[in-house]
């Protein structure tokens, strides 16, 4: 692929990385999970980098690329946290009520 083609997949992988920033927000992962499986498909045709990536609007784009999807990491680790601890509190109730059920 040229490197005009590497540089459109890679906006679309920007723009589908923020896609899935404002869709973690809003808690919809099922469209997470959708809009990855296109990404990934464009960052298989991104790298490895060759002379496509030396140019200065490429490294841009992949900063862009980069910082989007380390804010999207951190949503990502906020909703497994939220999730650990309502699973810890549903796991409590449980053993209580179990307990309650036994006596």
């Amino acid at each position: 692929m040229g490197s005009t083609g590497k540089l459109q997949s890679l906006q679309q992988a920007v723009d589908l990385t923020v896609q899935m920033k404002s869709k973690s927000e809003k808690e919809l992962w099922d469209d997470v999970v959708e809009i990855e499986q296109q990404r990934r498909q464009l960052i298989t045709v991104i790298f490895p980098l060759d002379d496509a990536g030396n140019t200065p609007e490429f490294r841009a784009l992949l900063a862009k690329l980069i910082e989007s999807n380390t804010q999207l990491e951190q949503y990502c680790k906020q909703q497994k946290q939220t999730l650990q601890l309502e699973l810890q509190g549903m796991n409590k109730n449980k053993k209580a009520l179990n307990a309650y059920r036994t006596s």
